[in-house]
């Protein structure tokens, strides 16, 4: 189980691809906070079912929580919420790749805030891997603003950027930042040696406080939103199926380790995403993109050295 972090963490980054394509088509039929609500009303079933597997529930009593704990997951719920809800956002504004890529900046944060907040302890060259798979996240990045280095030396070098998406993908990233650590806080809190147990509990948690949370909101503020989901079942399932699958693998890889190690080897789902882009919504892939994807598997094996 040593690096088996990596492989969940590549599972959860592939379904969160998947399961983000199709929150994007969701939200073009349902309003934004409603699309960002289905992924945890329709995907709890599917953590509960997991939460009893896993632990043995009810025959086997769940470990218990304090305040630490339900205190990191409200947090985490909060966070994950907003930065949903500002993703779907942000669709809106630019096609999916480059709303995926802008979202990256959630690495930087979590390594940041981590090392400086948090319990995260990164060694040297798990800060070279951080620093390659967000180089190439960032190269992902640059080519499809539809700019170079030319355009910007005839013109101004903040022409380079479109400051409104780069300034929500900033928030994104910052949100996921703080809901990463606040995740890896709470399964730290449990007292049980089982990763898998920790995680599953986390990842129940928290989407139970933000069905609440949310559902709570979403009856004063879009009364009638309950129907929207039902008349697109079939795609809100899909949702909630693949964000729960992704979830489960979040939470337990965040429970084996470092939330920045985990969210760096997440940059995976950069490619994924990128495939999906081309191959679903017909976008193309430059040659910069696929030097971009090269550095991101190359910070990605580069963990396989540091974890």
């Amino acid at each position: 189980m040593q690096q088996g972090w990596i492989w969940l963490t590549v599972l959860a980054a592939l379904m969160q691809a998947v399961r983000t394509a199709a929150q994007k088509v969701l939200a073009e039929r349902i309003s934004t906070m409603s699309a960002t609500y289905v992924r945890a009303l329709l995907g709890l079933p599917v953590m509960l079912v997991y939460l009893a597997v896993v632990t043995g529930f009810p025959s086997h009593p769940l470990p218990p929580v304090g305040w630490d704990f339900l205190g990191s997951c409200l947090v985490a719920a909060a966070t994950q919420n907003s930065g949903t809800a500002a993703l779907l956002h942000l669709y809106k504004l630019r096609n999916f790749a480059v709303a995926n890529q802008l979202a990256r900046t959630n690495l930087v944060f979590t390594a940041v805030l981590g090392s400086a907040f948090f319990s995260e302890v990164i060694s040297p060259l798990g800060w070279v891997a951080i620093g390659l798979t967000l180089s190439g996240a960032v190269a992902l990045t640059f080519e499809r603003q539809g700019l170079g280095l030319a355009h910007a030396r005839a013109g101004s070098w903040r022409d380079l950027f479109d400051w409104p998406s780069v300034r929500t993908g900033l928030f994104i990233g910052l949100m996921f930042g703080v809901c990463n650590l606040a995740i890896r806080e709470a399964t730290l809190s449990l007292h049980t040696d089982d990763a898998l147990v920790r995680g599953a509990v986390t990842v129940t948690t928290v989407t139970v406080l933000q069905v609440a949370s949310l559902g709570l909101w979403l009856v004063f503020r879009e009364p009638g939103f309950i129907a929207g989901i039902r008349d697109n079942l079939a795609l809100s399932s899909f949702v909630g199926l693949t964000s729960a699958f992704g979830s489960i693998g979040w939470f337990a890889a965040f429970a084996m380790t470092n939330a920045s190690y985990v969210m760096a080897v997440g940059q995976i789902e950069v490619v994924f995403g990128l495939l999906i882009s081309v191959l679903y919504f017909k976008e193309r892939l430059t040659n910069l993109d696929f030097v971009g994807i090269a550095i991101v598997v190359s910070g990605i094996m580069l963990f396989r050295m540091a974890a």
